[in-house]
This record gives C-alpha cells, structure tokens and sequence, in this order.
C-alpha cells in the first residue's frame, strides 16, 4: 500500500508498507524513496493519467475505483490491479475534499 499526498502538485508517498517497498525498491527496510514523486513508481501510460485519475476518485462514501494501472516493480514495468481511495483526511466531507489517495496494487 502507497498514501500519496495529493495536497502537493509533485504527489509525494507519504507511507509505503513492506509490500510495497519490497516490489518497488526490492529492500522492505528502504525508507529513503519517501517523498518520492509518485508518478516515478507508474508506468509511462499510467503517470500520463494521473489527472484524469485524480479527477475521477469517486466520493469516500461510495464504491472504491479498482483499475489496471502500470507500475514500475524491480522486474520491470507490469499491469496490476490497483484499488485508488480517498482517505479523507482534509477534514472535509464532500468529494474532493480528501486530500490523500492510497494505492493498493495487487502484484
């Protein structure tokens, strides 16, 4: 699982579990890539639709947005699942008012 802070234009993770740093970095232990734009972990296609994507989150109080996203896992670039919802934690209510995403690819 990525947390990325949508309140900043660069999209920086914010938390990144073992999976995610394993898959991505290939060391579980590795906290340097936080801050790290987000859009350097997602394939070409993908960082390309990142507005789009962002755009289109649906309200927290609604179905979560499961999509094929391409990332950049050590092995190369490769399709996975990828679960994208608002955590709402900018205080607000309405949709567009969560300020940070999570991602949960499913490699």
């Amino acid at each position: 699982m990525l947390v990325v802070d949508a309140r900043h234009k660069h999209l920086p993770v914010v938390i990144a579990n073992a999976t995610a740093r394993r898959y991505l970095t290939g060391e579980p232990g590795t906290p340097d890539f936080l801050e790290t734009r987000w859009r350097s972990f997602l394939g070409a296609s993908s960082a390309a639709n990142i507005g789009t994507l962002l755009a289109s989150v649906p309200d927290p109080r609604t179905t979560q947005q499961l999509a094929s996203w391409f990332w950049r896992f050590i092995q190369g670039e490769q399709s996975a699942m990828t679960d994208i919802k608002p955590l709402g934690v900018g205080g607000g209510s309405a949709p567009g008012d969560a300020d940070v995403p999570a991602a949960d690819a499913d490699a």
